[in-house]
């Protein structure tokens, strides 16, 4: 699309997140709320249906930029849940694919990309996805997925690192409060520049 407006960059969604049980799909959410707390540069969703509450904050990290990181916690009411998280395949912008070229591939408890853009840039993403259950892998056109199945509150963390290439394999120790509490503390400074009362 080297003759057309373009957006200058798409990556897979890391953060893909599907569950259901036997009435979650046919439920619409009993409360649902989407926040932006502006001050710290953090996005929250609080989800309740009649089997399931979902919440989540998320966050391209201000100390580390190549950063994106997101904590879920799934409390089921009832029954066991069953759930599916990754990766979308499906990358698209205004004109069309944004990549040319995909490869998707499992290493552990990561999902890798390599791709090759319109303009024959390459980026890549490696995902971690951190949870106390086993995770099974799953794959179809569109996803490339792990899932389970949870009885009792379930916390996940999920850390996408971007334009590693030619470094697949993620020796990184993630640790959720301390990356959070320095891109709090990090955005603050910009915050405080900016901020009017």
């Amino acid at each position: 699309y080297l003759d057309k407006w373009r957006e200058p960059i798409n990556l897979p969604n890391p953060f893909y997140l599907f569950i259901k049980d036997n009435n979650v799909l046919d439920n619409t959410p009993i409360n649902h709320c989407v926040s932006l707390d502006i001050e710290n540069a953090l996005w929250n969703r609080h989800s309740e249906f009649e089997d399931v509450t979902i919440d989540s904050i998320r966050f391209v990290s201000n100390d580390d930029k190549d950063l994106l990181v997101e904590k879920i916690i799934i409390t089921p009411k009832k029954d066991k849940i069953h759930f599916v998280l990754g990766t979308e395949k499906d990358i698209s912008e205004i004109n069309g694919p944004h990549f040319v070229n995909k490869q998707f591939s499992y290493i552990d408890n990561h999902i890798s990309f390599i791709g090759t853009t319109n303009e024959n840039k390459k980026i890549s993403t490696l995902t971690t996805y951190e949870c106390d259950i086993p995770l099974n892998k799953e794959e179809n056109e569109h996803f490339i997925l792990f899932s389970g199945d949870i009885e009792n509150k379930t916390e996940i963390y999920i850390y996408c690192r971007i334009n590693q290439l030619g470094n697949l394999i993620n020796n990184e120790h993630f640790d959720f409060e301390s990356i959070l509490d320095k891109h709090k503390r990090a955005f603050n400074k910009r915050w405080e520049l900016s901020n009017v009362d």
